[in-house]
């Protein structure tokens, strides 16, 4: 998925589910993990995002008493991700928030 953040900043974002790993996280056992990676796209070539260093990158843990649900995964990973990148990339309150619609309206959620 490719983002805005309001400025002409291109980032590019990929998340990777693992139902496959378990094990305990603060004391809590878990089943389940997705990760989402952000990274900045320096250059498009042949339709496809040329990225550069890796900004931020969350992680979000499913309890073994929960039912997985896709989009809670994403969202929780992605707001990790993105408050981890903000120091990095001197963000201010108005990219932040593009950032934030632009994941929406990619998700088809109007906000």
């Amino acid at each position: 998925m490719l983002l805005t953040d309001g400025t002409g900043k291109l980032y590019k974002v990929n998340f990777h589910h693992s139902p496959e790993k378990t094990g305990r996280r603060g004391g809590c056992a878990f089943r389940g993990m997705t990760e989402c990676y952000i990274y900045r796209v320096v250059a498009i070539e042949d339709g496809k995002p040329v990225t550069s260093n890796l900004l931020g990158s969350g992680f979000a843990f499913c309890s073994a008493s929960d039912r997985f649900k896709k989009i809670v995964g994403h969202r929780l990973a992605f707001r990790r991700a993105v408050d981890q990148m903000i120091p990095q990339c001197a963000m201010n309150r108005g990219q932040r928030a593009a950032i934030w619609y632009a994941y929406f309206a990619a998700l088809g959620i109007e906000r």
